[in-house]
């Protein structure tokens, strides 16, 4: 199976991470179902469409640190990843996109 490469995550939440009890919280349960339907959305705060700019340029799109968590809990709990991290997601995403021994 042929994957994009990953994209990098935020490091952390931004101000006004949907997933932060003080954000955006409105657009939550739509990131939720994006989250676990199409995949992790980027972060509003990042990329061409971004809700602010660092100085003259626009900051490179991100992932949603705070979807990613999400994420990371639930796939986690469903026993896809071995623990709800960064690195065993980053395990899984590499046992998807290696060939096994058949192939």
């Amino acid at each position: 199976m042929r994957l994009k490469p990953l994209r990098p995550v935020t490091a952390v939440q931004c101000p006004t991470c949907p997933f932060r009890d003080d954000g955006w919280t409105h657009l939550r349960d739509f990131l939720i179902q994006r989250a676990l339907n199409e995949g992790t959305p980027i972060c509003h705060s990042t990329g061409p469409r971004a809700v602010k700019r660092t100085g003259r340029r626009w900051t490179k799109a991100r992932l949603c640190r705070g979807a990613r968590n999400f994420q990371l809990t639930v796939f986690y709990a469903w026993g896809i990843l071995d623990a709800p991290t960064d690195e065993a997601w980053q395990r899984a995403w590499e046992a998807q996109t290696t060939p096994s021994q058949g192939d």
